[in-house]
């Protein structure tokens, strides 16, 4: 197959093919001031984030607040939970300090210390995806190629999810994913990048891994393909390298700044978790947990994305098709093999997957306007039937600790729950953005001996009628709801939900 995206080395070169349908489409966009179709589909894609995130609050996991937001807030505030990780020195202060710089920023705005604003940026910054998938699309089967590569990362439920998230996965893989498309454009175009080109490939190829440790596999398969691609030009090769050793160099500074001593939470991370598998009692999960996954999330949709696959691999093995599928199955076996698992590890492997696929079905089918329409109707269909119902199934804790920023008149917070792992629900100090004693109780016995400490209570619509009769219902959300009592606050005596954790261990 020709390359069809020749004429620029630009990453974000335009271009169209002759005859391409969507030219009425384009116009149209001039006369609104889009002049490129790629700000369409970015448009697009930033909206549908979003409103996601303003208008469907959840926690995809816990730890996007307890380990990052939250150790952010603390930062600028003092006020944070503590976890065990933060306590032995596990976690890096990369991500919780962009974080706590963007939260210092919504305060300097007149925001507060909002996490909601945070996240809005990096819902924009997500968008680099999509102008990088447009880019290999392009460079891989032409204008047609652009369209569906783009469009599928602006729309599809993974990367607009986790587009918000402050998990290492979700921003660890953006950056290692932008990579990859980027050294995989020059790839499919054979032409050599030049050294400031190369040194920003190896920079978010390195980045991806020192955001996230264990996509270190990933790194070192992208990092290999180009090397071995532009070892005849000595420009990008010592680019590549030099921007593969920045983040590196840069991490061990700052957990020598921050922590005690260079890559401290490298060497902690790797004893802790996988020489005394701490980790493991979180939950050990089989080797194909993580395809049992896909097909859970994604349904009948595995059907035309393993077909689109397949067609993009059919006719010949294109440098940098083999890239991102290298850096994908590399994801995918080095999670596989480590018995703790969560759904969201492989993050940087599906939108990989997602745009070989677009590939192979664009330089199938060719590249019109139904095809991404198709693409449109599969997306909210695998929103609504895999996804949906998690996302729902956390809103509820979370919705409800909301509420709570809303009633400035806290003096101490209580939640109730008769499993612990319930308090790490909830969004934590990050979303009360108030200095006020933080309680966890576990039995109503423990509740009506300590009430005094809080006016504000957390529990479960079931457990009401064991709550104090003098704490009222303000409102649930998914079977959580707030309550409140009049008066002031003692909590001389009573266990906060930190001396808590250091208690047990947690």
């Amino acid at each position: 197959m020709s390359d069809e995206g020749g004429g620029s080395s630009s990453f974000w070169a335009g271009g169209r093919n002759a005859g391409f349908p969507a030219q009425s489409v384009m116009a149209r966009m001039r006369a609104f001031g889009l002049r490129h179709p790629l700000a369409l589909i970015c448009v697009l894609a930033l909206a549908l984030r979003l409103a996601l995130l303003l208008f469907v609050p959840f926690v995809w996991r816990a730890d996007e607040i307890f380990q990052y937001a939250e150790p952010a807030h603390r930062l600028l505030t003092g006020d944070g939970v503590v976890t065990w990780e933060w306590r032995s020195g596990l976690r890096s202060w990369l991500l919780p300090g962009v974080i706590a710089g963007l939260m210092r920023l919504a305060f300097a705005l007149g925001l507060g210390h909002s996490l909601l604003f945070a996240q809005g940026v990096l819902c924009l910054l997500s968008l680099g995806l999509v102008a990088a998938a447009w880019s290999f699309g392009k460079a891989a089967v032409g204008m047609r190629g652009a369209w569906i590569c783009a469009v599928t990362m602006a729309v599809w439920p993974d990367p607009v999810i986790f587009a918000s998230r402050t998990l290492t996965e979700a921003q660890g893989g953006l950056a290692l994913d932008v990579g990859a498309l980027l050294g995989a454009t020059f790839l499919e175009r054979r032409r050599l990048p030049s050294g400031l080109q190369a040194l920003l490939i190896g920079l978010l190829l390195s980045l991806g891994t020192v955001i996230r440790l264990q996509f270190a596999p990933g790194t070192a398969v992208g990092l290999l393909f180009c090397l071995i691609a532009w070892r005849g030009s000595p420009g990008a090769t010592i680019g590549l390298v030099l921007g593969a050793a920045i983040p590196v160099l840069g991490q061990g500074v700052l957990d020598g700044l921050t922590l005690g001593a260079p890559f401290r939470s490298v060497w902690t991370n790797f004893a802790i978790n996988y020489l005394a598998h701490r980790a493991d009692a979180y939950g050990v999960r089989s080797d194909g947990f993580y395809l049992g996954q896909m097909a859970a999330f994604w349904g009948a949709a595995c059907l035309p994305v393993g077909v689109g696959c397949y067609w993009a691999f059919r006719t010949q093995l294109r440098p940098g098709r083999l890239l991102l599928a290298g850096v994908a199955a590399a994801t995918l076996l080095s999670h596989s093999v480590i018995p703790h698992k969560e759904a969201s590890f492989i993050y940087p492997a599906l939108p990989l997957i997602l745009v070989l696929a677009g590939t192979g079905l664009a330089q199938r089918w060719g590249g019109d306007v139904r095809l991404a329409a198709a693409i449109l109707c599969s997306a909210g269909l695998v929103f609504v039937s895999g996804y949906w119902p998690h996302l729902h199934h956390r809103r509820g804790p979370y919705e409800a600790s909301r509420v709570l920023y809303a009633h400035r008149d806290a003096c101490g917070f209580g939640q109730y729950g008769p499993a612990f792992a319930q308090w790490s629900l909830t969004g934590g100090y990050t979303q009360l953005d108030r200095s006020a004693p933080f309680y966890y109780l576990t039995t109503p016995q423990q509740v009506a001996a300590s009430e005094r400490a809080f006016n504000y209570l957390l529990a479960q619509d079931v457990t009401l009628p064991s709550m104090p009769r003098d704490f009222a219902v303000l409102s649930c959300a998914q079977h959580f709801c707030v309550l409140r009592r009049p008066g002031l606050c003692d909590g001389q005596g009573v266990e906060t939900l930190n001396a808590l954790l250091r208690r047990t261990g947690e």
